[in-house]
């Protein structure tokens, strides 16, 4: 699909790209109280 000189940094891009995702909705989440009661 693509060259195999491209392949890590786009592998590494999407990952970044990910994890920025995550922690952001992680974040948004607790911080607008929708995790009450969630963790005991």
């Amino acid at each position: 699909m693509f060259s195999k000189k491209y392949s890590q940094l786009l592998f590494i891009l999407v990952m970044g790209f990910l994890m920025s995702l995550l922690m952001t909705l992680i974040i948004t989440f607790v911080n607008t109280g929708m995790d009450i009661g969630y963790i005991k």
